[in-house]
């Protein structure tokens, strides 16, 4: 697995994941529209400074986005965290993750926060193994905030 910043003219790849993934993986990680269009806006972010993108991409098809995180640039920062259906459970999320947390590490950040549908075990599995500890919930109650901070 290679993990790396995207770049702002990688919007058709990230645009093929968007449309790559399953109605549950789009119910579970929507925190914008999940289309190719949406592919080149988020690219555009990265030009602009507003956003940060990982990208995991496996060695037998290094063109290919296996799962992505976005991270702003705030000193505690937000993500959103997402891995293609055919690469759930192969632990690509946790080698991304963990990558993404060594990083704002690196960079001084404070901490990291994100939200999570608590019907999402599997994921709350993963920031649980990562260090992340529950800390309130969303005003609709149905995701939990969780915060790690360093």
């Amino acid at each position: 697995m290679s993990i790396r910043l995207l770049t702002k003219d990688e919007g058709e790849i990230l645009g093929e994941f968007f449309t790559s993934l399953s109605e549950k993986t789009v119910y579970f990680f929507h925190p914008h529209k999940m289309t190719y269009e949406d592919g080149r806006e988020q690219a555009k972010k990265i030009d602009r400074g507003e956003i940060r993108i990982f990208g995991a991409f496996p060695e037998d098809d290094p063109g290919k986005l296996a799962g992505y995180i976005f991270a702003t640039n705030e000193p505690v920062v937000k993500l959103g965290f997402c891995v293609r259906d055919e690469c759930q459970g192969q632990g690509v999320g946790q080698e991304l993750l963990k990558y993404v947390i060594d990083s704002c590490r690196a960079e001084g950040r404070k901490g990291i926060s994100l939200e999570v549908f608590k019907d999402n075990p599997r994921a709350i599995h993963v920031y649980e193994k990562s260090g992340f500890k529950i800390c309130g919930e969303t005003d609709d109650k149905v995701q939990h905030r969780m915060t790690l901070n360093f």
